[in-house]
């Protein structure tokens, strides 16, 4: 039987192929990982170690009281950032980190995280011999 792959609603987006959820995963980002703190989002990257492309969206209680704020800005930081990562010159890990909600709304946090993963595009030099 072959194996099935989920993906979001709108279908295109693989699940748990791409989902950073390892506890030591986040501690070795934390630790090593290249930080960008904008207004309202710490963006974490690391080149891949395991040559897949992996993220993950933090959103702490502290800044969304509610279950339904909280993944409401999970799925909009990761349909932001879905069509960015085919672009990507390698693989890498990528923690969003959500720091507060702008009284604006969700739309600069939103353009935050797209400038963050294009901003990887200059700083991470593709791979030797492709």
């Amino acid at each position: 039987m072959a194996k099935r792959t989920r993906h979001s609603a709108s279908g295109k987006f693989p699940l748990a192929e791409t989902r950073l959820s390892k506890s030591d995963s986040f501690r070795r980002l934390y630790r090593t990982g290249h930080r960008r703190v904008v207004p309202g989002l710490c963006f974490l990257w690391m080149p891949s170690p395991d040559g897949k492309t992996r993220f993950a969206t933090l959103v702490r209680k502290k800044v969304a009281k509610l279950a339904v704020t909280r993944n409401r800005l999970r799925r909009m930081v990761r349909e932001t950032v879905r069509p960015e990562i085919a672009g990507l010159p390698r693989p890498c890990w990528m923690l969003f980190d959500v720091k507060e909600v702008p009284e604006e709304g969700i739309a600069p946090l939103r353009e935050e995280a797209f400038r963050a993963v294009r901003s990887i595009r200059e700083e991470v030099p593709a791979e030797e011999g492709k």
